[in-house]
């Protein structure tokens, strides 16, 4: 939310592969035009650190 006007949601996945949780982002906003960004959010490779989260988002061109 920004304000009272929603920009976008979220929804916790888990991965069919691995079994691992993440959650699966979309954003929209006036400055992005008529385009939504689509991202998803899981744990940062690498580290054992429960508090540590990578955003990974594909930007159209």
């Amino acid at each position: 939310m920004c304000g009272e006007v929603e920009i976008g949601a979220a929804w916790n996945r888990k991965a069919i592969s691995t079994g691992k949780e993440f959650v699966s982002m979309s954003i929209a906003a006036p400055e992005f035009g008529d385009r939504t960004l689509y991202a998803n959010l899981g744990r940062m490779p690498g580290t054992k650190e429960t508090k540590e989260f990578a955003i990974i988002w594909n930007p159209s061109s």
